[in-house]
């Protein structure tokens, strides 16, 4: 995915705006809303991230978005 080859090499902000596009193709895409949540807990952005999920779970609720979750150590399961 080129948000992650984004993402990887550093560039947090093209990777979001990758994924920022992808939603307006395929706004219930369970793999772009777990990528968005793990680049914005990755970037410590955790209430990003946890916005992110709540907005999957209503409008994607797979098994893998039911299941992802914040650990106790601040980290996305």
């Amino acid at each position: 995915m080129a948000a992650k080859e984004k993402w990887l090499g550093g560039d947090v902000k093209g990777a979001q705006d990758i994924l920022s596009e992808a939603f307006k193709q395929n706004e219930d895409s369970e793999s772009i809303f777990l990528a968005a949540a793990k680049i914005a807990a990755e970037t410590n952005e955790m209430e990003a991230a946890r916005g992110i999920l709540q907005k999957a779970r209503a409008q994607a609720d797979t098994e893998r978005v039911s299941t992802s979750r914040e650990t106790d150590h601040g980290t996305w399961r």
